[in-house]
């Protein structure tokens, strides 16, 4: 009865994280794309400054939060990948072993996501970057 109710709430529940997903993807290449069009239309150029404020974009206050839970979420992969090994060779249980397999593909996907979405943003700001840009004018 209690697998079938879990099924019952994995449905909208995957549903839910995938939509989030693919909104995530958009809006942060959306950010990341608007905050880099003055810059390749060149309205706006860079300045020495710029080289500090792209390479430390990350201790920002909007990406700082990112990139603290997805490190944290990392570590806690780390930990539920360990406790897969835990289940198998020291203390064998089906259920250790499906439970930590289960939060590893969470944790672990989790961690990737929220990598991916302070890459697709930090991404549209390198062309705030005056070496970057300096060497994609050269050539």
């Amino acid at each position: 009865m209690v697998a079938i109710v879990a099924a019952l709430a994995l449905v909208p529940s995957v549903w839910l994280l995938v939509a989030l997903h693919r909104s995530g993807r958009r809006l942060a290449r959306a950010a990341g794309f608007w905050a880099g069009l003055p810059y390749r239309q060149g309205r706006r150029a860079a300045t020495r400054g710029d080289w500090f404020s792209v390479r430390f974009l990350a201790f920002s206050g909007d990406l700082f939060l990112r990139v603290l839970t997805s490190a944290l979420a990392g570590l806690a992969a780390v930990f539920t990948v360990s406790s897969v090994y835990y289940s198998i060779a020291v203390d064998p249980s089906a259920g250790g072993v499906a439970a930590s397999v289960a939060l590893s593909a969470l944790l672990v996907s989790v961690c990737v996501g929220q990598c991916g979405g302070v890459q697709r943003i930090q991404n549209g700001y390198t062309a705030r970057d005056p070496w970057t840009f300096a060497r994609r004018a050269r050539g």
